[in-house]
Order: C-alpha cells, then structure tokens, then sequence
C-alpha cells in the first residue's frame, strides 16, 4: 500500500486503507490457471490518484502514471456508468478531500483533458488550468520517478541524495506545503525505523 510521508496523515491513510480492504480484493479472475486479484475501479479513484500525488511531490511522475488514471476514469464512465452514484465511489472522492489532494485532482483533470483529450464528462472534479499547467511541466520536466529531472542530479552518495530531494521539493512548498514540508521529518523517522528492524533481525 501507498504511503505518505505527513506522518500524521499516513497514519489515517493506513486506517482508511484497513477500512477498505475489501475494495482492494474487489475483483478475481484466472490468468493460464492462476488466480489474478484487482481492486475495484471505486477504489482506484483514490488509489491511483494517491499513487500520481505520491510520486509527483517526492520522485517525480511521467505521462505513464497519468495515462493509467485516464483508463481508471474511462472504466468508470464508459464501462460501469452505475457506479457514478456508488456509496463506493463517494468513499473515495471523500477521500481525495480528507487527505487534501483536491487542488492536484483538479489540475490532473486539466493536463488529461488537454494532453490526452479526456472528455469533461469522465471529469470527477472541476479542471484547474492553472494548477494543471504547472502539474504538466512538473511531468515533461522530469519525467518517471524524475529520471529526466536535472534539479535531482548529485554525485555525493546518500547525503547528496538526501539533498537534492529537499532542494527539489522546495518549488513544491507554495502548492501542497501540508505535504512537503514533511519531508525532512519522513527522512530521519525511516532512516530510524529501518535500523530498529534491521536490529531486530526483522526483514524491511
């Protein structure tokens, strides 16, 4: 499951997730005689969505992962138009609000209309063309997991490492600060935990 690095949120999320678990065994199907599980297509509005936002402020997303949330919201309109008013479906818009995603939302209804040609009818938010014009040059500029991002370029081990994600992220503070500034906290919390398992003899 997806994390994010508000601790104080990441702890609701890994609630909402326990919560939901059903949803995340939504589907079961036989691929050459192995039985293959998805979650719902309800579920992937939030899923797929936390995935993008997770990736967009610590590593860098590509049109890849956008492409993916474009099908998840074609399934849900073209293949499973009954789903629009789902209990289901409300849980998860919900959830975009409670974990403050609503203004990336917004902006990633833009870039898919505009770069991918998403009728505003499969829209589950209103666009924001100017969050989404930022959003989109945040992808071009970087690219997956920000393999094209210059800004993340360092040749000085972990440290450097560390260094250039902060400074990456400091572009990112005007637009989800309740998200970025956390950043730094995540870095020494996990750097800790994992030393603690690897003391225990626990496998991370």
């Amino acid at each position: 499951m997806e994390v994010l690095l508000n601790l104080w949120k990441n702890r609701k999320l890994q609630k909402w997730f326990s919560e939901h678990d059903v949803q995340v065994y939504g589907s079961r199907f036989m691929v050459d005689g192995y039985p293959v599980t998805t979650p719902t297509v309800e579920f992937n509005v939030f899923y797929i969505l936390l995935h993008i936002y997770r990736h967009f402020l610590y590593e860098g997303v590509g049109l890849r992962q956008v492409i993916d949330y474009y099908f998840v919201l074609k399934q849900l309109t073209v293949e499973s138009l009954e789903l629009r008013d789902s209990s289901e479906l409300k849980d998860s818009i919900a959830a975009v609000r409670e974990f403050g995603m609503v203004k990336f939302a917004k902006g990633l209804m833009w870039v898919m209309h505009e770069a991918l040609g998403m009728p505003r009818e499969w829209m589950l938010w209103e666009p924001d063309e100017k969050e989404g014009r930022y959003i989109l040059k945040q992808v071009m500029t970087g690219g997956n997991f920000g393999h094209h991002d210059k800004r993340l370029k360092h040749s000085g081990g972990k440290l450097g490492a560390v260094k250039a994600i902060l400074t990456h992220n400091l572009h990112l503070l005007t637009h989800y600060p309740s998200d970025v500034i956390w950043a730094p906290v995540w870095i020494v919390w996990h750097k800790l935990w994992k030393t603690w398992i690897q003391f225990k003899g626990l496998k991370v």
